[in-house]
């Protein structure tokens, strides 16, 4: 007959035929394996099971693979995963559970508003009654000795001790600045900003009140305007703002001035000058982390001033500086890529709410430093565009440049070349044609009439250095002739002049009719010089058939000096050589002083390559001649007889 069984897993009640009895099966409800169990007789002693939980001790069923009370699996040596043991917890006792801990939650939030309802009712007093104690003061030996140092050596030692103390120490460090006197100067300054620093590492803002006392003692303002921005004093961000531009416009300066300078000094005060801004620089960055500072608006309003500034040009250095400005604070968990986003995010914002002038140059420092964000740009340039009509005229026309830089067009005529200043109201209504073409945008029409915008500087008088006046007398000096060449190159080379923009013109293989006098000279220029990059241009002088067979012959010879400098024989020089691109020296043709002039830069290794290596064409009495030409032109100026 058949049987009812309980799963030794679930607890199910199951029904199986007799003949299964001692035959493994599987439970319907849980999928556990177990041992068909046989009937037993009536009589309790007969009862056999298969052993005992080593944990618990408990009995187990023949076939179980677990014990059911404690879920200790003997072939494992450990009870199974909690994930298994909670699959056989019944639904009852989660919800039994569940309604407990709600319930608990109910009590106790309950009580709590219960008794916050007391202490608002005066039934409970709010707090117990504090026990007046005296301050415990904490490193007021350092604090001493801090503000009474006399020399750096003790500053250090009483700042590193407080510093280690934390802010433990500053409310003794507080009492002491209020209590030491204020007298300005020497190295009392010195320690109270000492002191000033250690309120700023504190990061504590209720040190706020006792920074502004302090800062209108002498010699403290700028040192506890830093102090106040790196505490969260936003209201210090204009007049640090004002501080850094200044500390940076001196250290552009100077660096321009340590690039001229041979020496060292010039070098330190610039490093120093470096140093001066960045500690501005660094708590600025603080204030434009927020989303509603405008420090970086108000810096970029200054970008078109400075391309005044001595040290740089059109605002290229001045735009990498705002950039770093415009990335936070430099912190060890912040990588590179955030930071330059940071900054990114920054020039947006300024670009939606800053001036006109001040959007135009967030729209070029970003092109300038971080040109692969090429839809912001775009966005950037489509805001220029709509704002441009409705802004005052000296906006419009750095808007207007702005564009014509952006777009790598002219407006007008005018150009990224030109200043801002030369763009009037005809280049401003052509970028506005430029943009409704452009489906950039559909700004209005211009209305401002042409006498509203700012005449073009003129300029006045013209600043020309030495050199470049220099320069310019001796070029002169090659329309006379050829009887004037010799002596302007001898001044040319005393003057170590090199191969100036206007001598690279001179070579220009597009003229037609050139100065054959000022043309040697510039070739003779390059070949002292070992002008390699301007190799192209004589290859063409070099093949011009339309040109006397001298012009040829001489610059052939130019690539053959050019060759000798580097010490790599490209050209073949002398192989082409002939006697008809040397001609009748002299004879509307350079004298032999300018071919000896010519060959003798290329030192003694062009000598050697002419002496050992005769060309065919070329007579053994003219190649003499050369030789002769040559070793006297490097007797008479041995410093250019050698190869550098």
């Amino acid at each position: 007959m058949p049987l009812k069984i309980r799963c030794p897993h679930c607890k199910r009640t199951l029904v199986a035929e007799d003949d299964t009895a001692g035959q493994g099966k599987r439970c319907p409800a849980c999928g556990m394996g177990f041992t068909v169990p046989i009937p037993v007789c009536e009589s309790p002693q007969h009862v056999e099971v298969a052993g005992k939980c080593p944990k618990c001790r408990a009995d187990m069923a023949p076939g179980t693979e677990y014990c059911p009370h404690c879920y200790y699996d003997p072939a494992a040596g450990k009870r199974l995963p909690l994930r298994r043991r909670l699959q056989f917890v019944s639904v009852r006792a989660w919800t039994v559970t569940g309604l407990g801990v709600v319930v608990l939650v109910a009590l106790i939030f309950s009580g709590v508003r219960i008794y916050e309802g007391r202490i608002r009712r005066g039934e409970y007093p709010a707090s117990a009654p504090a026990v007046a104690r005296k301050p415990i003061a904490v490193g007021s030996k350092w604090v001493k000795q801090l503000l009474e140092a006399e020399s750096a050596a003790d500053r250090t030692q009483a700042f590193e001790a407080l510093l280690s103390l934390g802010s433990a120490a500053l409310p003794e460090l507080a009492r002491g600045v209020e209590e030491s006197a204020r007298v300005g100067g020497g190295q009392q300054t010195r320690n109270r900003a000492a002191a000033v620093e250690l309120f700023a590492r504190g990061g504590e803002e209720h040190w706020l009140p006792l920074l502004k006392k302090l800062q209108n003692e002498e010699g403290l303002r700028e040192t506890v305007l830093v102090a106040r921005a790196l505490l969260g004093g936003d209201e210090v961000a204009e007049e640090l703002s004002s501080l850094w531009l200044t500390a940076l416009r001196r250290q552009m300066f100077l660096t321009r001035v340590a690039e001229l300078s041979p020496g060292r000094q010039a070098h330190a005060i610039q490093a120093s000058e470096r140093r001066a801004a960045e500690r501005l620089a660094e708590p600025l960055r603080g204030l434009a982390e927020r989303s509603d500072a405008t420090v970086i608006d108000d810096v970029l309003a200054t970008y078109w001033e400075s391309w005044s500034w001595l040290g740089q040009e059109r605002g290229e250095v001045f735009a990498v500086e705002v950039f770093e400005l415009a990335k936070p604070p430099r912190r060890k968990d912040l990588e590179f890529k955030f930071r330059v986003r940071a900054a990114r995010g920054a020039l947006d914002r300024a670009s939606q709410r800053g001036s006109p002038s001040a959007r135009a140059a967030a729209a070029m420092v970003l092109t300038q430093c971080a040109p692969q964000y090429k839809s912001l740009r775009q966005r950037m340039i489509a805001t220029l565009v709509s704002i441009l009509p409705k802004s005052k005229p000296a906006a419009q026309q750095r808007i207007a440049w702005t564009l014509a830089r952006h777009a790598g067009r002219s407006f007008d005529g005018l150009s990224a070349e030109n200043s801002p200043e030369d763009f009037s109201r005809p280049a401003v209504r052509d970028a506005l044609d430029w943009a409704r073409t452009s489906a950039i945008a559909e700004p209005d029409s211009l209305k401002i009439p042409r006498k509203a915008y700012p005449a073009p500087p003129k300029l006045i008088r013209r600043v020309v250095t030495p050199r470049r006046q220099l320069e310019r007398d001796l070029l002169q000096e090659l329309g006379v002739g050829w009887g004037a060449v010799c002596a302007m190159l001898d001044r040319w080379m005393d003057a170590e002049l090199g191969c100036t923009p206007q001598v690279e013109g001179l070579l220009d293989p597009g003229q037609r009719d050139p100065d054959y006098p000022a043309l040697a000279a510039a070739m003779i220029i390059a070949a002292e010089s070992n002008a390699q990059h301007l190799r192209p241009q004589l290859d063409l002088w070099s093949e011009a058939s339309d040109q006397p067979a001298w012009v040829r012959g001489f610059a052939y010879s130019v690539l053959g000096v050019l060759d000798a400098r580097r010490g790599r024989w490209t050209s073949g020089w002398p192989a082409e050589l002939d006697e008809r691109m040397i001609g009748r020296p002299g004879r509307n043709s350079p004298d032999w002083d300018l071919w000896g002039h010519l060959l003798a830069a290329g030192g003694p290794q062009l000598r050697a390559r002419l002496l050992n290596t005769p060309p065919d064409s070329l007579s053994s009495a003219m190649r003499a001649k050369l030789l002769r030409a040559a070793e006297h032109e490097a007797r008479r100026r041995p410093r250019k007889s050698s190869t550098p």
